[in-house]
């Protein structure tokens, strides 16, 4: 038993660290992805200083901080879009507010079954409830978000195979 056991700890040690480097699905559909991004935020009815043309501001000047390429959205290809929705409810507990991150690859990405377009990433769903620190509530959110995108892109494309 003890022989069995002392496998089992060995090859958790062996195991351990080659997990820990693997890719989640959402970094697998990042490989290759060139470092050209486009960033359109969806109309919504803005509210004081959060607007649309503000949050694109924010996310544009959150990838370039981190040195992504941000285009615009008539560039030549390759690019791939970076989609922002906000909505706004009003509940019991004040305004609130929804957001999703998606981008969008216009490559087309190959798969065993067909050619297909579209999503290569997202986060959604997120609920902040605005409060005395708003907007900076809402774009501290979404700037998380767009973080986790960052972090994904770096691990999925390192540093000696981005194309940049």
């Amino acid at each position: 038993m003890n022989k069995c056991l002392a496998f089992i700890v060995v090859a958790l040690a062996v195991l351990l660290p080659v997990s820990a480097e693997s890719l989640t699905l959402q970094q697998e559909n990042l490989i290759g992805l060139p470092n050209r991004f486009a960033v359109s935020v969806a109309q919504f009815d803005g509210d004081g200083e959060l607007t649309a043309g503000a949050v694109k501001k924010s996310v544009e000047d959150w990838l370039t901080a981190s040195r992504l390429s941000v285009v615009e959205k008539r560039s030549a290809p390759p690019l791939s879009f970076i989609n922002v929705a906000i909505a706004r409810q009003d509940g019991p507990e004040g305004k609130v507010y929804l957001l999703d991150v998606n981008v969008y690859s216009h490559a087309t990405i190959t798969t065993t079954y067909r050619l297909r377009k579209g999503t290569v990433w997202m986060m959604g769903s997120e609920k902040v409830v605005a409060g005395k620190d708003f907007p900076a509530d809402v774009l501290g959110r979404l700037g998380t978000m767009v973080n986790f995108f960052i972090r994904d892109y770096r691990a999925s494309n390192p540093p000696e195979a981005r194309q940049e």
